[in-house]
């Protein structure tokens, strides 16, 4: 699936000043905010949408991202590191992102301007401590959407379904993605 930005801008090629755009795919955790309209919280950052451009918080006079500045939107070049991260908390869910025009790498991830939210995987258990349920979906707890058991669904709650028709993105279980 390609960049929805792409497909509404397809005459970008470059830079005004030089410079190609380029593109590399990531792997991302973060917390789901707001379903409608969507809205992420990343472990670092403040909010995102599913299509989004960084800007910067901290120093509004350079373009995010900025070499000397920890501005930018941030993923890890393989699942494994993501994963990893996922594991530390049970309401995260796990992004695969196309990330795109000004972009830094480094030896386990980029930090880029752009990105734009291709696939979500939701994980596989109940995000309830304790609770040992397979996840059927999403309900809000507290200030976050996270994987929900049917014991453990709120009034609103969304299933994979639901979310994929309203997202307009794949949604899956993590189990999904290892197979």
């Amino acid at each position: 699936m390609g960049s929805i930005a792409r497909i509404w801008l397809p005459h970008l090629s470059g830079y005004d000043k030089g410079g190609e755009i380029l593109e590399c795919p990531g792997w991302k955790v973060a917390y789901l905010v707001e379903v409608l309209p969507t809205t992420f919280k990343g472990l670092n950052s403040g909010g995102y949408s599913m299509s989004d451009i960084a800007i910067c918080q901290k120093n509004k006079k350079h373009i995010s991202p900025h070499v000397e500045c920890d501005c930018g939107f941030y993923s890890f070049n393989n699942v494994t590191d993501a994963k990893h991260q996922l594991s530390m908390n049970r309401n995260l869910l796990l992004l695969y992102t196309e990330n795109y025009g000004e972009i830094y790498l480094h030896s386990r991830g980029a930090k880029s301007q752009e990105q734009d939210v291709i696939e979500i995987y939701i994980p596989d258990l109940c995000s309830r401590y304790f609770c040992k349920n397979e996840a059927i979906g999403l309900s809000k707890f507290k200030k976050y959407w996270a994987a929900s058991c049917n014991q453990h669904k709120s009034n609103d709650y969304y299933s994979h379904a639901q979310l994929k028709d309203i997202l307009l993105v794949d949604v899956s279980k993590l189990s999904n993605l290892d197979n």
